[in-house]
């Protein structure tokens, strides 16, 4: 039997362990939304129209100055792109948790030509 001590330290230690494993597992996650956040950033960088790309981990949100509804379905009839708006001009892709860097490059590949194309005019 254990000291009363060590019964409350061992399931503490055995919680951080587990703590710790499930932050190592997320880790690639947040180098995944760096990545697409990153590119967005630099896609967008010369339009106006594309106020802040902004983001934390997989969530991932693109403000433009103007209402962006539109595109939702756009995005998915054109670009096969399932996206949602959320206070009328914010473009919000959330990205499954298993994405990968190729898939990462192609939601960017995607989804940049028909912002800019939607912000010029052309929906």
């Amino acid at each position: 039997m254990l000291p009363a001590r060590l019964s409350v330290v061992i399931p503490a230690l055995n919680e951080a362990a587990g703590i710790s494993a499930v932050l190592q597992a997320l880790a690639p996650l947040a180098a995944r939304g760096a990545q697409l956040k990153n590119a967005l950033q630099q896609a967008f960088a010369d339009l106006p129209a594309v106020q802040e790309v902004r983001g934390e981990g997989l969530m991932i949100g693109v403000v433009l100055d103007r209402p962006c509804g539109a595109l939702v379905r756009t995005a998915l009839e054109e670009a096969r792109l399932l996206i949602n708006v959320t206070a009328e001009r914010v473009i919000r892709l959330l990205p499954p948790l298993v994405i990968s860097e190729a898939e990462t490059e192609e939601i960017a590949a995607r989804l940049v030509p028909l912002v800019r194309r939607f912000v010029r005019g052309g929906e």
